[in-house]
């Protein structure tokens, strides 16, 4: 973020962006109390899942992800390595797709580590249909038929340490306006989840009343 800097000449000052593309570690701070969070490595390259072919733009990886989770890995190129070496790196097994049922009724996670095929500005081949079958596991709890031959499960993520996740920026302010983090002097600190709204339905009364009867001798 300090390299890609600029001087605005309207308000006559060095302008720098809190955070480039999403902003992960606040996603992770988020995440963290499930024990899951997004690397800092980068990548990009083109594969099939479940007969479509998807180009993954420039997205991450997941980092970390509960033991009972199920996540899909792919082949994909290393843009940090290609940025600062020059050459092309294929690194294997890289874990794009993450699917978590959580402990009792606390509902379900389902991550992806790029956008690009769902963002207008940078779209080159859709998926619709992964975001589809990502609602689909979210909201009914059935792995979708897209994914069932693409999920492993009994992986390694959850032993990554917090060594390896992204930082914040020093002199970052996004955290004035985070509806994740809580306004404090010193640390940050994860605002409490609000409970999930439940409805309270109504007793049905079923009244038998007859119409008022009218005497029409009176």
């Amino acid at each position: 973020m300090q390299k890609i800097k600029f001087y605005d000449e309207n308000t006559r000052q060095w302008w720098m962006p809190d955070t480039g593309g999403s902003n992960i570690p606040a996603l992770n701070a988020l995440l963290s109390q499930w024990s899951i969070a997004f690397s800092d490595q980068v990548f990009e390259g083109e594969f099939s899942l479940a007969e479509h072919a998807i180009y993954y733009a420039s997205g991450t990886s997941i980092a970390r992800f509960p033991r009972d989770g199920l996540i899909v890995t792919k082949t994909l190129h290393d843009q940090d390595y290609e940025v600062l070496h020059g050459a092309i790196k294929d690194v294997k097994d890289i874990p794009i797709l993450g699917l978590y049922q959580t402990l009792g009724a606390g509902g379900r996670f389902a991550l992806y580590g790029d956008s690009n095929c769902l963002d207008s500005s940078h779209l080159q081949r859709d998926c619709f249909w992964l975001l589809d079958a990502m609602l689909q596991y979210t909201a009914h709890a059935s792995i979708p038929s897209a994914l069932v031959g693409s999920v492993k499960g009994q992986h390694k993520l959850f032993l990554q340490p917090d060594s390896g996740l992204p930082e914040r920026m020093g002199g970052s302010h996004l955290s004035r306006y985070s509806k994740v983090l809580e306004p404090t002097l010193s640390e940050y600190r994860v605002r409490p989840l609000p409970p999930c709204p439940q409805l309270s339905w109504a007793t049905p009364k079923p009244l038998n009343v007859s119409a008022p009867r009218y005497d029409t001798n009176n």
